[in-house]
């Protein structure tokens, strides 16, 4: 028997993971005007998105989590 999963949980991991996806873009946006010395990066849509999960999945199993 598979439990049904907590809505609190997985309100919280959807918060996290569109927080974290945020982040990305940020740090994009940052490294394309002082790193990269150009005016775009083009990044397939819905690719920070799926880091994010990648990222918040990999993450929940290692002992120290997220940081």
């Amino acid at each position: 028997v598979v439990p049904e999963p907590n809505l609190n949980e997985v309100m919280f991991e959807e918060t996290t993971c569109q927080s974290l996806a945020k982040m990305l873009e940020n740090c994009l946006s940052k490294s394309k005007q002082t790193k990269l010395g150009c005016s775009k990066v083009l990044v397939p849509e819905k690719l920070t998105q799926r880091i994010a999960q990648d990222v918040l999945r990999l993450s929940s199993t290692e002992p120290c989590g997220l940081r």
